[in-house]
């Protein structure tokens, strides 16, 4: 799979080799596939997960408590993830099993609880900031040794203290 530029446009080029032994078949055309075609594909395979019910009880303990702390100290909302966002975190964190995680902007922390609870059998460590708010307050439980919060921190921060510790990251939500 190599990236090339086709009339402006990004796609990812898949060569299909002829396989050895099949007689009448001496070429086969390339199959050109956009970015756009490859993450809706799994986006939507991801969704139909088997995993997707156990992600929607996962979600259902970090949404509903939230969505009373987001109501009351929080009106707009601002900065809090839906309920489907959760999900798919959730399950993006299942599928790529990371063992260690970099999260900027946590909140009140949905995402934050959604990458934990999705990678929690592979979870070494998610590291988390929040520059403007200081409003994550972490369970009881596992999640505590395992999430490090940066209040008030600004991300290029929290990723040169990272770096300057040797750490080494798996996946990374912006």
């Amino acid at each position: 799979i190599g990236l090339f530029s086709a009339r402006g446009k990004r796609f990812n080029r898949v060569r299909i080799e002829k396989i050895r032994g099949w007689q009448g078949y001496s070429s086969m055309n390339e199959l050109f596939l956009s970015e756009a075609m490859i993450a809706r594909a799994f986006w939507t395979e991801l969704r139909s997960s088997s995993r997707a019910n156990e992600a929607a009880i996962d979600v259902d303990t970090v949404v509903i408590p939230h969505s009373q702390l987001v109501a009351k100290s929080f009106p707009t909302q601002t900065g809090s993830i839906s309920r489907a966002s959760a999900e798919l975190i959730w399950l993006m964190a299942r599928y790529f099993e990371p063992k260690r995680i970099a999260e900027v902007g946590t909140f009140i922390g949905r995402s934050t609880l959604a990458l934990y609870q999705g990678a929690k059998h592979s979870l070494e460590m998610l590291n988390t900031c929040d520059y403007s708010y200081d409003t994550w307050r972490a369970p009881a439980g596992d999640a505590t040794s395992k999430i490090r919060y940066f209040a008030k921190t600004p991300s290029q921060t929290m990723f040169q203290t990272l770096v300057a510790e040797g750490h080494k990251t798996d996946l990374f939500l912006l």
